[in-house]
């Protein structure tokens, strides 16, 4: 059995500022969630960041509360989602980068959001917006 554990946060800083940030971001994850058997997927937009992460419960939670929480590059971090998984979605990617795409664009006119606001992602919609970040 795995956990998956999904969050939500928002940048600290204005979007035309994060650039330098979001790529020593994904650097970062990709190297740890490697050394610690962790997958997942990152995405960013509009100032807001979504993330999913997958892998041994122990390894994904403390990485959650004690780095991903106190990181100072963004700020207000719900928990969307920490489940028992018995297979790992995203088991491809150490820390995959979804840009803006096709997939994703469909599911924000889908679910009737004008623009990327992850903190009104509910239960349901969340399996298929992982769907859509697995796509791109």
């Amino acid at each position: 059995m795995y956990t998956r554990l999904c969050y939500v946060s928002q940048a600290t800083k204005p979007d035309h500022l994060m650039r330098k940030d979001l790529m020593d971001i994904i650097d970062e994850a990709v190297e740890f969630n490697e050394q610690h058997h962790i997958f997942g997927v990152l995405y960013y937009g509009h100032g807001y960041f979504f993330q999913c992460l997958e892998g041994d419960q122990d390894q994904v939670e403390h990485l959650f509360y004690h780095r991903i929480r106190l990181d100072r590059r963004h700020k207000n971090t719900k928990l969307l989602q920490c489940i028992r998984i018995s297979q790992i979605y995203f088991d491809s990617w150490n820390m995959k980068y979804a840009p803006q795409a096709k997939a994703l664009m469909d599911f924000f006119k889908d679910s009737e959001k004008p623009i990327f606001n992850p903190y009104l992602i509910n239960d349901e919609q969340l399996p298929k917006f992982l769907e859509a970040l697995y796509l791109d």
